[in-house]
């Protein structure tokens, strides 16, 4: 191989390394696919929530499973804790209408993060929180996490056509006059 076609070829190999580092600048957004699909498939779904019946302790303020931060969580006198929704129901209303020792219905889901989440609470005469509102709050969360991963695709391939038309415009004039010229030398170096 003449010395002028390999220069010519390593120089391509160089012009296309920097297409790809300048590509390769948005990749970090990819990395939010999987915290998005994570978060879809996290969520469960209310076919698979389960219904016990529970003997009300008190309520309290503790850090479940792997949450950030602390909960509220409804306890039971045989030791188990479930999670409160805040954004669903009053605590405040639990704690005054909910009676130590008495025993109460409730659907629950279970979560990745540790923790089972109260979906529906009731006994015969009340309805603390209803599992209608549950399953709207979580399509709710299952649309903006479908809404979150289709606008980072989008922002992704929005970003990829942004920087292949405009920032590396100058590389494809070089890769295109090198093709050139690498044709033009093997055209002559072919008649001599």
């Amino acid at each position: 191989m003449d010395g002028y076609v390999k220069n010519k070829k390593e120089a391509l190999r160089s012009v296309r390394k920097s297409i790809f580092w300048k590509y390769a600048i948005t990749f970090p957004i990819l990395l939010f696919i999987p915290v998005w699909l994570f978060g879809i498939y996290s969520l469960g779904s209310p076919d698979d929530w389960k219904y016990t019946e529970v003997v009300y302790s008190h309520i309290s303020s503790e850090t479940i499973g792997l949450q950030r931060g602390k909960s509220t969580v409804l306890n039971t006198e045989d030791g188990r804790k479930y999670v409160i929704p805040e954004k669903l129901v009053s605590v405040e209303h639990l704690k005054e209408m909910l009676i130590a020792g008495e025993t109460y219905s409730l659907v629950y889901s279970e979560t990745i993060a540790g923790g089972d989440h109260i979906e529906k609470l009731y006994n015969g005469q009340n309805m603390f929180l209803d599992d209608s509102v549950s399953c709207a709050a979580w399509e709710q969360e299952r649309r903006e996490c479908f809404l979150a991963l289709y606008i980072t695709v989008g922002l992704e391939i929005i970003s990829l056509i942004f920087i292949d038309r405009l920032w590396c415009k100058g590389e494809y004039a070089k890769i295109q006059k090198m093709r050139q010229d690498i044709e033009k030398r093997n055209a002559r170096i072919a008649h001599k």
